[in-house]
């Protein structure tokens, strides 16, 4: 089951998680949803982040051309805050943002299209996420928007509890 979410490209996909005795059984990705709704399917990098603390904060990243890519995301131990802002020029939802939870408890994907800045920030200790790339990392492209200093109008749901120089560095929009 899917749901597009209100920035156009970004769907929040949903998978049956079946539980017995032995714990449970879920499905993490399926190619076939994305391939009928026309998404990219691609993904030659994998890449995961933990974060030891409640509060960590973690982006918000995009990348640009010729590196643009597109992400499968999904947490799989914890809770996280998460935030998109569509940042694709001559899209008729420009700094559009949207945010939502995703937890480990619930088995969720999120599909974020180039040009939409992502970010989030933990809700719980030992918060893990998971990362399809639709390309290899591209330094040249990397972007990104401050994610405590920003115009946009929005609120971390706890004190941040950790965050990079790089992205205290990025710019406001």
């Amino acid at each position: 089951m899917h749901v597009e979410l209100e920035i156009p490209g970004v769907h929040l996909f949903s998978y049956p998680r079946n539980m017995d005795e032995r714990g449970h059984f879920e499905r993490v990705y399926d190619e076939a949803d994305l391939i009928v709704l026309g998404l990219n399917t691609n993904w030659p990098q994998h890449n995961s982040s933990f974060n030891k603390k409640a509060g960590t904060i973690r982006g918000l990243h995009y990348q640009l051309e010729p590196a643009i890519e597109d992400k499968f995301v999904k947490c799989t131990s914890g809770a996280m805050y998460e935030v998109l802002i569509d940042l694709r020029p001559g899209s008729s939802h420009y700094l559009k943002w949207i945010s939502l939870n995703l937890s480990a408890v619930e088995p969720k994907g999120l599909y974020i299209p180039g040009g939409v800045a992502h970010g989030f920030q933990t809700l719980e200790v030992g918060t893990t996420v998971s990362y399809l790339n639709s390309i290899n990392y591209d330094p040249s492209g990397q972007a990104g928007v401050n994610p405590v200093s920003s115009s946009i109008d929005f609120e971390w749901p706890l004190e941040c509890a950790a965050i990079s120089e790089r992205d205290l560095s990025l710019p406001r929009i």
